[in-house]
C-alpha cells in the first residue's frame, strides 16, 4: 500500500471515527434528556405547586451560607471588600428571596400551560438577565473601591446607568427568537395551514401598512390587532431611547414582503 493509499485510508478512519461519535453524543444527549425529563416529572408530582418554594427556601439558605461565608473570609483576612459585598446581598436577602420565587414559579405555572405563557417568556428572560447583571454591576463598584480598576469601574458605572436599555434590547433579541421558534413550529405541525398562498410563515404586511408593514405582519402572523402592535412598538422605542426604531429598520430588511398581496 503506497502512502497515497495509506493517506486516504486514514481519512476513511476519520470520517468513520466522526460518524460515530456524533451518532453516540446525539444518542446521549436524547438519553439526557430523557433522564432530566422523567427527574421533573418525579419532582413535580411529588411536591407540585410546592416544589418551587422548595427550590427558593434552598437558594435563600445558599446565598445565606454565601455571606456568612464572605463575612468569615473577611474578618479573617481584614479585608472590607468581602464584608461589603455580604453587606449588599444582606440589604437586598429579602428582594432577592422575592425574585427567586417569581423565577421558580413562573417556570413552573409555565411548564403546566406553556400554550398560554410562552408569549411571556421573553419578558420574564430579559428581567432575569438584567437581575444578574444589576447584582454583577454592584459587586464590581464594590470590588473597584479598592482595587481602583478603570475597567471594572466603568462596566459597573455603564451596566447601572443602562439597565433599561439593556432590558428593551435582550426583550427584542428574546421576541425575535420567540418568533422564528414558532414559526419553525408551524411549519413541523401545520404543513397543511396555507397563509396567502404560501406556508405559514411571518411576512410583512401589504394590506395593513403604514411604513414598511413589519407591525402589521406581526399581527397577522400571531393574529393580534396590527394597532396594538403598533401601540407596544412605540413604547418600546421611547423606552429603548430608538433602539427600537433601528431594530424595526433592520426587520423591514430582513422579513420578507407578503407575496399574496400585489405591492406597487
Amino acid at each position: 500500500m503506497d502512502e497515497k493509499e495509506r493517506l486516504k485510508d486514514l481519512d476513511e478512519r476519520f470520517e468513520d471515527f466522526e460518524d460515530e461519535l456524533e451518532d453516540f453524543t446525539e444518542r446521549f444527549t436524547v438519553k439526557m434528556e430523557d433522564v432530566g425529563r422523567e427527574a421533573e416529572r418525579r419532582y413535580r408530582y411529588t411536591f407540585g405547586i410546592l416544589g418551587p418554594l422548595l427550590w427558593s427556601l434552598l437558594g435563600l439558605l445558599f446565598l445565606s451560607v454565601m455571606i456568612w461565608g464572605l463575612y468569615e473570609v473577611g474578618a479573617l483576612l481584614d479585608t472590607p471588600v468581602n464584608e461589603n459585598i455580604a453587606d449588599f446581598l444582606s440589604d437586598h436577602l429579602a428582594l432577592l428571596f422575592g425574585l427567586l420565587l417569581l423565577f421558580n414559579y413562573w417556570s413552573y405555572f409555565s411548564s403546566k400551560r406553556p400554550r398560554y405563557l410562552k408569549y411571556f417568556s421573553p419578558v420574564m428572560t430579559a428581567a432575569g438577565l438584567v437581575v444578574l447583571l444589576w447584582v454583577l454591576a454592584n459587586v464590581f463598584m464594590i470590588i473597584n473601591k479598592e482595587l481602583d480598576i478603570g475597567f471594572i469601574d466603568r462596566f459597573g458605572r455603564y451596566a447601572l446607568d443602562n439597565l433599561r436599555e439593556i432590558f428593551v434590547i435582550v426583550l427584542l433579541i428574546a421576541l425575535l427568537i420567540l418568533v422564528f421558534k414558532h414559526g419553525r413550529t408551524e411549519k413541523k405541525y401545520r404543513r397543511n395551514k396555507v397563509n396567502s398562498g404560501n406556508m405559514n410563515r411571518l411576512y410583512r404586511s401589504g394590506k395593513d401598512k403604514l411604513l414598511g408593514g413589519v407591525c402589521g405582519g406581526f399581527g397577522e402572523y400571531f393574529d393580534l390587532d396590527p394597532v396594538l402592535v403598533r401601540i407596544i412598538w412605540v413604547i418600546l422605542a421611547f423606552a429603548s431611547l430608538g433602539t427600537a426604531v433601528l431594530i424595526y429598520i433592520i426587520l423591514w430588511i430582513l422579513i420578507p414582503r407578503d407575496p399574496g398581496y400585489r405591492w406597487d
